[in-house]
């Protein structure tokens, strides 16, 4: 056992967790299709696990008829952002014959965070 706590929670005691990350920005690119196993091979090949690219985590999400997304984190966006991402995803669904849309950020950036605040 870990932590500094009772191993098990004590009736009318509160407990508080807090915790932080570094930043992450979420970048998905649709992909027309519905071959989740190409679109899957994709995301592996995008993400750095697999060697694709630097501090990028990403799946494939069906999202809606005929399109699956290509969901990814970026865990450093001042290193990899969303253009190389677009960029990379492009090429390989190109190697796959298959056609990609403009991809989004699911939230405000950082940067635009802190411009409008």
């Amino acid at each position: 056992m870990c932590g500094w706590g009772p191993p098990r929670a004590i009736q009318g005691k509160v407990g508080v967790v807090i915790g932080a990350t570094p930043w992450v920005d979420n970048y998905n690119v649709p992909i027309f299709s519905n071959d989740m196993t190409a679109v899957c091979k994709i995301a592996k090949r995008v993400s750095s696990r697999w060697g694709g690219l630097h501090s990028v985590q990403s799946m494939a999400i069906a999202h809606g008829e005929a399109i699956i997304e290509v969901a990814c984190n970026l865990l450093e966006p001042s290193r990899v952002g969303g253009s190389q991402v677009q960029v990379q995803i492009e090429q390989l669904a190109k190697e796959e014959g298959l056609q990609v849309g403009r991809g989004y950020y699911t939230d405000f950036s950082k940067e635009k965070i802190v411009e409008t605040y």
